[in-house]
């Protein structure tokens, strides 16, 4: 757990300290499936009420009074430190987390998200750690009736569990190595691609026995003495060698588990060696008897400090994470531990069953008061008619902008909501009809969610002037069918592509509208992208009807996530260098023109020679690092009409 501990802290010297869930993972399984073995060659069952009340016990109370804890901050900080942006920004997901969290399942909830563990669009969840106590509880309330069937059909054939355990093992190792490579960040999460880490440490146990047998022999010493040392290098390895750009789990997870192993089977047998003497330090001892509550605690005592001050040098969050023990060990001595040994728990597993309904039943229903209180009606101070041709200043009180922070990463475009917006799982498209259906001008708009957060703007557009605006839209997915992206992305674009002609054929398309994202975060070779989009934007050129791209839209800092709040700085604090913001649009550009297709360039309106702000004209520009607030975009309908308005005259009407 230190290695999570160093990891979350942002030390560069354990990039890989994620391994250390891997390690627990291991741990875990070798422990709870020793205990479950020793039950069955005891009693010849398993007293599964017993075992389930006991694991409520020892988990339950405490994780409860952190989803309390979270719930009262995420509440509060909004009515009390309005300038604290990110329990706002991010209120309504924190909600849903809170209530999965409850059920031991967000981590489907992270997964479908796709969620980047080691740092994505936004700032992580303040109980995103949940995310492997739910993938541990969901392997335990299944494995213990697996092993009690496997023992009653097999008559407590050892060889039996061997086998079935073995085979969950291999089919999710093959499961993990496959998900890593196509969708790293739900394999991450998933637990069919998870649960071999646990069996592994369950096959362990289960060689326990067999060797037991072979350390008979004195020379065991030092091979498992030597073993010893090879697993405590394996984990450490790990931990320094990897880094977020590592492809994990799949293959990579198997040196910090199979070294994991190696320890467990091989330290009891390594007598006084220096690796036992290491692991038997009574800091680490203390450590590991507490480790629990400091995993609990130290990842939202971590994200509030990193809410209130904005992004942390290294120093600072190990302040943060040391600041975190307090909390910890309050929980283990008054929450963990009175729990765990409550008599009238201990005397009746009943009573443990019934600690499991309330906790989830009073964690769900708080995550749904936290929703209920961050959900209604956008607070937007006023809505602007456009934008001035040159970057302003900045509001330096979070009050006087619109949206309001509470409301800024769910200013979405309407069509999220009413299906014009597909995600890339969705078997339907994202087809949909705005404005005049009989007007004389059309415009189709094709592309993903930077197509999506234009459509604001482009509806002004098309009240104002009469048009009859169509979209198909797919959010994540690229035009290229070559490099579409995952799910439903190549089919969507391959389909969408091919009919494009007879599309604009038969709704008498005026213009088509693309508008794409940077690849600047993807490992796209700019070779690749180049010819790629080239290709789509040659037969977007070729229609008989006019084409053009808007610009790729600038990324930039989330305020309260990447830069520090308004309580802390000025709102230009997060601005963002121009060349940063820009960086992998050259290869799109630069891809349409070669293709001869018009562009639409309103990086002007968000960005000045130098730098992109987050805010403009009192307008949050940005509900995430790369997709702008519907406010913005609605502002943004007068300056971009008469881009469109110079390029295409018609457009304007009468």
């Amino acid at each position: 757990m230190l290695l999570v501990l160093l990891y979350h802290a942002g030390l560069s010297w354990f990039g890989g300290g994620f391994v250390g869930v891997d390690v627990f993972f291991v741990l875990s399984g070798f422990l709870i499936t020793g205990i479950l073995v020793r039950e069955l060659d005891t009693t010849g069952t398993i007293k599964l009420l017993r075992f389930y009340a006991k694991r409520a016990r020892r988990l339950l109370p405490a994780s409860f009074a952190v989803l309390l804890f979270v719930s009262v901050i995420v509440f509060a900080v909004p009515r009390w430190a309005p300038n604290i942006v990110t329990p706002q920004l991010y209120g309504r997901s924190i909600s849903w987390d809170i209530q999965r969290s409850a059920l031991y399942i967000v981590n489907w909830l992270f997964a479908e998200r796709s969620v980047d563990y080691h740092g994505g669009s936004a700032l992580a969840s303040p109980v995103q750690h949940f995310w492997s106590l739910s993938i541990e509880e969901q392997f335990y309330a299944v494995w213990p009736v697996v092993m009690l069937s496997t023992s009653l059909v097999f008559a407590r054939s050892k060889r039996a569990l061997v086998l079935v355990l073995g085979a969950v093992t291999l089919a999710s190792l093959a499961y993990s190595i496959w998900l890593t490579q196509t969708s790293p960040d739900q394999a991450y999460f998933v637990t069919t691609a998870r649960a071999w880490e646990l069996s592994l440490g369950g096959l362990g146990a289960l060689a326990v026995p067999t060797v037991n047998r072979w350390a008979v022999n004195r020379l065991i010493a030092p091979i498992a003495s030597a073993a010893v040392t090879v697993g405590l290098i394996a984990i450490v390895a790990s931990a320094v060698a990897m880094d977020a750009s590592t492809a994990f789990p799949g293959a990579a997870a198997l040196v910090p588990t199979l070294g994991t192993l190696g320890v467990l089977l091989a330290a009891p047998h390594a007598g006084l060696s220096r690796g036992v003497r290491w692991l038997s330090a009574p800091s680490l001892q203390w450590l590991g008897a507490r480790s629990y509550s400091l995993y609990l605690w130290h990842w939202p005592v971590l994200w509030l400090g990193i809410a209130i001050l904005g992004p942390t040098p290294v120093s600072v969050r190990l302040v943060l994470v040391a600041v975190s023990i307090v909390p910890a060990m309050a929980s283990y001595r008054w929450v963990e531990q009175p729990w765990r040994t409550a008599d009238f728990l201990v005397t009746l597993p009943m009573g443990g069953l019934a600690l499991t309904g309330v906790t989830a039943v009073a964690g769900f229903a708080l995550g749904a008061a936290l929703l209920a209180s961050t959900t209604g009606p956008s607070v937007v101070a006023r809505q602007q008619d456009g934008v001035s041709t040159e970057v302003l200043g900045v509001q330096l009180r979070s009050s006087e902008l619109s949206p309001a922070f509470s409301q800024v990463r769910y200013d979405l475009p309407d069509g999220y909501a009413g299906g014009c917006i597909v995600d890339r799982f969705s078997e339907t498209d994202g087809h949909c009809s705005l404005g005049d259906p009989s007007s004389d001008l059309t415009v189709l708009v094709i592309g993903n969610s930077h197509a999506a957060h234009w459509v604001p703007a482009l509806g002004a557009l098309a009240e104002d002037h009469g048009w009859h605006l169509l979209t198909n839209i797919r959010s994540t997915c690229r035009l290229p069918a070559a490099i579409a992206g995952p799910d439903q992305c190549e089919s969507w674009a391959s389909k969408t592509m091919a009919n494009l002609a007879s599309t604009v054929a038969a709704a008498d398309v005026d213009l088509v509208l693309t508008m794409p994202n940077t690849l600047s975060d993807t490992s796209i070779d700019d070779h690749l992208a180049a010819a790629e989009f080239g290709r789509v934007y040659k037969q977007l050129s070729a229609l008989p009807v006019a084409s053009a791209m808007i610009s790729p839209t600038p990324h930039g800092k989330v305020i309260g996530v990447d830069c520090p709040p308004p309580v802390l700085a000025a709102l230009d604090a997060c601005a963002t260098p121009r060349d940063e913001a820009l960086r992998g649009s050259d290869v799109l550009l630069a891809a349409a023109r070669n293709a001869g297709l018009s562009v639409i360039d309103m990086n002007r309106f968000m960005c000045t020679d130098t730098t992109c702000p987050a805010v403009v004209d009192d307008v949050v520009v940005r509900r995430d690092r790369h997709h702008l607030t519907s406010t913005f975009s609605r502002a943004l309908a007068v300056p971009l009409g008469e881009e469109l308005f110079g390029r295409f005259p018609w457009l304007e009407g009468e």
